[in-house]
């Protein structure tokens, strides 16, 4: 018989060192399954609105193409309301995007500075 004895039948505890590492494991891997599900949730978010939209927009412009007569009063009011809305659109991206820099030099102004 040999003299060699193991860990359970010495009753020595593993040491801290490899339970240490064997408790971080699930923690890591779970930090790296986080950006992999994001991203399948984020292409599943992106399909769906992008089939939507394909299918909305597809579908009225075939509508729009096959009923409506060109240069009809139904078409210069589509294309002429279709403007109007993009030019709404600019004009309130621009005013937001005005507004957020005005809070960012507002923000900036009240935080302290550390020392």
């Amino acid at each position: 018989m040999s003299n060699t004895k193991f860990s359970h039948e010495t009753n020595e505890s593993v040491t801290p060192d490899v339970e240490a590492d064997t408790s971080a494991q699930p923690a890591d891997e779970a930090c790296e399954a986080v950006p992999v599900a994001t991203h399948i949730v984020a292409r599943a978010v992106y399909k769906t609105c992008y089939v939507i939209s394909y299918g909305v927009v597809f579908g009225s412009l075939l509508i729009a193409k096959l009923i409506i007569p060109k240069n009809s009063v139904v078409d210069n009011g589509l294309r002429d309301g279709a403007v109007a809305a993009r030019e709404a659109i600019d004009k309130e991206v621009e005013i937001l995007a005005d507004e957020s820099e005005v809070f960012a030099e507002i923000h900036e102004e009240d935080t302290p500075v550390p020392a």
